[in-house]
């Protein structure tokens, strides 16, 4: 991943009218060249990721495997990949992106979370589904020395989450690379689904990653600071691909106003949003929901 020194300052310099940062109301993205500028923090040299995959067990709809990978500089990645029953290789997959302070386990839950009803759900469908530990997290957490990374957002520390967040974007390319290795999965039916933290991350992912066609977004925040990697307003005109955002009326993390404004921001004909009205965890019916619209999205 490349960390040029004058990145901030560079940006700062190139951003749309020289606008004040903060005290600024609209959600408001920065130009192309900035633009460029920011995406190189998810640059990385695309060798082979070097996986590993073994069985772990089989599931009511499928059959279980662990996957590392080769990651963010000498880091190896923990993930699960489970291949369906259903169908036939080779299967569309779905990349599932845990949010902040959660883990890949979240998600193989055996149907006790919300997150494991959707993991089960898609496999049940057809779909091979994919889910890593961000940096820090889950199997990881070693990397923290075992605190909560949720921390790094109470205590402020943006450098940190900076990088969190670029790294995690880095790691799920490489992830995809990873993909694009097995004859089992159709890599030109690739999807991505992030929620919170993790729909942040999607955001970025489906702006800079060609290989996905198509991405749902989940209650991402709000982040004001336009210089920031995290800022979803930076990444929405960008997305070119299938897109459907889900956000919730009573969110701690992004007011009705700012959905509207980054729906707005993306474009009118490949976009979609819809509003629950819940907080942050959205109801279970969004389940069914976001995997009716990848059995729509990723068809052959």
């Amino acid at each position: 991943m490349i960390r040029p020194a004058i990145l901030l300052s560079c940006l700062a310099s190139m951003l749309i009218g020289g606008v004040p940062l903060h005290g600024q109301q609209a959600l408001q993205p920065m130009g192309d060249e900035a633009f460029a500028t920011l995406i190189r923090w998810f640059d990385y040299q695309a060798t082979p990721p070097a996986s590993r995959t073994d069985e772990l067990r089989t599931t009511h709809n499928g059959s279980l495997y662990k996957m590392v990978f080769d990651g963010v500089r000498t880091r190896r990645v923990p993930a699960h990949l489970e291949l369906p029953m259903r169908g036939a290789a080779p299967y569309p997959c779905v990349i599932l992106i845990h949010g902040m302070a959660r883990s890949k386990e979240y998600w193989w839950s055996l149907g006790t979370t919300t997150e494991g009803k959707h993991k089960d759900r898609l496999v049940a469908e057809g779909f091979a589904v994919l889910g890593l530990d961000l940096p820090l997290h889950g199997e990881r957490a070693a990397e923290n020395d075992f605190l909560n990374p949720g921390n790094l957002v109470l205590d402020g520390a943006s450098s940190r989450l900076r990088d969190l967040f670029a790294e995690s974007v880095v790691e799920h390319r490489r992830a995809i690379d990873a993909l694009w290795t097995r004859a089992d999965i159709d890599s030109t039916r690739i999807g991505v689904l992030g929620y919170g933290f993790g729909g942040a991350v999607a955001f970025a992912l489906a702006a800079v990653e060609p290989r996905i066609q198509a991405t749902i977004a989940c209650v991402p925040p709000t982040v004001r600071d336009g210089l920031s990697v995290r800022a979803t307003q930076n990444y929405a005109p960008r997305i070119r691909h299938p897109f459907l955002l889900l956000m919730a009326a009573n969110s701690r993390t992004s007011s009705p106003a700012d959905a509207e404004q980054l729906r707005d921001l993306l474009p009118a004909s490949t976009a979609e949003m819809k509003v629950y009205s819940s907080d942050d965890r959205l109801p279970i019916w969004y389940v069914g929901e976001a995997v009716d619209w990848f059995s729509t999205h990723l068809a052959r």
